[in-house]
């Protein structure tokens, strides 16, 4: 039988704090003791539950999380990207490494057999006692607080995912947009980098036939220049061109997304 005290002595330490808020403590560390409960350990030990109950509403509960965490991330990305970005971000492997990173399968209730043949340790059962304990988390502490231990425990894997799918923007279909000073924005401030500003460099010509010279930075991180006949055209010329200096130099996307520090183009 699970023992309230004992089980949550047991649970990793994100767990523990994880329900540390709950109502009831001797319910939620019951909840996590179960989402820890192989099927296994049922077959030994009859009268007992296993996770998968927990891990269907975990499962349903994280879907949630991170695609509200991936729409307020990718404001401009279709359903497509986002689906993908999701899936890249919950898959077995992502979910099996967090799951390891709290050294979960220390924890696992398995079988003999199971846990001889390295269960502990396998990335299927990994990643579905991640689910359950979500599904755990969630009841005993509501949304907010399985919001927070998901960030927890995938936050980096999440924005890693974020962070890729920000590059993958410059791809394309995203060049070819027409408002090219929104695609700039976007690409860079994909990683909470702060928004290019525009500067008139001249104007030359008569007044009827004007033409407008302006640069785009990222503080004193020069992006690239255009000209038009308008300063808004000009303005969108010279986003056009940043955006194709930014699409084929790495480092120069990181330094502005980082804030604009890069010495090789401050003039």
């Amino acid at each position: 039988m699970i023992d309230a005290k004992s089980d949550a002595e047991r649970l990793p330490e994100p767990l523990r704090e994880a329900i540390a808020g709950a109502d009831d403590l001797d319910a939620a560390a019951r909840l996590c003791a179960q989402a820890l409960t192989h099927r296994t350990w049922v077959n030994e030990h009859p009268g007992e539950m296993d996770n998968q109950r927990l891990e269907l509403l975990g499962d349903a509960v994280l879907g949630l999380v991170v695609t509200d965490l991936l729409y307020a991330a990718l404001p401009s990305a279709d359903e497509g990207l986002l689906s993908r970005v999701r899936s890249s971000s919950v898959n077995e492997g992502a979910l099996s490494e967090a799951a390891r990173a709290i050294s979960l399968g220390a924890s696992l209730r398995l079988g003999r057999g199971e846990r001889a043949s390295g269960g502990a340790d396998r990335a299927r059962t990994l990643a579905d006692a991640l689910e359950a304990v979500i599904g755990a988390v969630y009841l005993a502490r509501g949304p907010d607080g399985a919001r927070a231990f998901v960030r927890r425990v995938l936050g980096a894997r999440i924005d890693a995912e974020v962070a890729g799918a920000a590059r993958a923007s410059t791809g394309p279909v995203d060049v070819r947009a027409k408002d090219k000073k929104s695609v700039l924005q976007e690409l860079v401030q994909g990683r909470g980098g702060e928004a290019p500003t525009y500067e008139l460099a001249d104007s030359t010509g008569p007044d009827h036939d004007r033409r407008w010279r302006v640069r785009v930075r990222v503080r004193a991180l020069l992006l690239g220049a255009g000209e038009g006949r308008s300063r808004r055209e000009a303005e969108m010329a010279a986003a056009a061109v940043a955006i194709d200096a930014l699409v084929g130099d790495p480092a120069l996307l990181e330094a502005a997304q980082a804030g604009g520090d890069d010495p090789r183009r401050s003039s």
